[in-house]
């Protein structure tokens, strides 16, 4: 797969190029901001697309998502799409049945959650 005109492709490219620059953002409970620089967003992504695929996780393979909007969730879909997987999100509001549906529907073989 070539990660040409993809979005994993510009984040590889801010990562090697821009690697120190911040991001992203996470405003904590206490009021305090954490940071994210774009070396740490492409080195996480593919750790988290490397472990996917340890797991079994084959191409065209879904992973279900769900989780607060969060740096971390981010990192998560942009990992998914590294393994060449397919995310299937989810909103945390959604009931027990209708995550199930998603989860059966996508047949995630992995599911994600915050």
């Amino acid at each position: 797969m070539t990660l040409e005109g993809t979005m994993l492709s510009k984040i590889e490219h801010w990562g090697t190029t821009k690697g120190s620059a911040d991001a992203l953002h996470d405003l904590n409970d206490d009021g305090t901001w954490d940071s994210t620089t774009w070396s740490e967003v492409w080195s996480n992504a593919r750790r988290v697309g490397k472990g996917l695929m340890s797991l079994g996780l084959e191409p065209g393979d879904c992973v279900g998502i769900v989780g607060k909007n969060r740096p971390d969730w981010l990192l998560c879909q942009h990992g998914i799409n590294a393994a060449q997987g397919i995310p299937a999100p989810m909103y945390t509001t959604l009931l027990t049945d209708q995550v199930a549906y998603i989860i059966d529907n996508a047949q995630a073989k992995i599911v994600i959650c915050d």
